[in-house]
């Protein structure tokens, strides 16, 4: 059986270039990226934390970004990027706080999160450190 959702798919005739930011302190790993560039027409070019393409990808991408993956930047570093391009920001993290600055709301650029994508695997967590701590595990250990 074939799944829509595993084919590559055309966001518009144009291409689009999708800057990533470290999200956890580590660069976006390679299946990661593959799977963005498996959207027909879309590249992704990965920043580092002090705002410098790496890789293969050349300064350009920062003039020419459609789409800003974020992860862990500093201000300064997130509003240079925000200068340059990008339409709409992705933040992989659950709040938008860091990412409301100045520039972004000068610019009136569309932003998303990640709200909820930890929700059940921190309920998780927390139903097995109360089964750990009712049996006393720190003790035996």
């Amino acid at each position: 059986m074939d799944c829509p959702h595993r084919r590559s798919r055309v966001l518009s005739e144009t291409s689009r270039t999708v800057l990533a930011t470290p999200i956890l302190g580590a660069p976006l790993s390679r299946e990661l990226v593959g799977r963005i560039e498996a959207v027909r027409g879309t590249t992704v070019a990965r920043i580092s934390a002090d705002g410098h393409i790496h890789g293969d990808a050349d300064e350009s991408a920062l003039a020419t970004a459609d789409v800003l993956l974020l992860g862990t930047v500093p201000a300064s570093v997130l509003d240079h990027i925000v200068a340059r391009s990008p339409n709409l920001i992705h933040s992989a993290s659950a709040g938008v706080d860091r990412i409301a600055t100045p520039a972004v709301r000068e610019r009136h650029l569309t932003v998303t999160n990640a709200r909820g994508v930890f929700s059940r695997p921190i309920a998780e967590y927390v139903v097995m450190m109360l089964l750990a701590i009712a049996r006393r595990l720190p003790q035996l250990l």
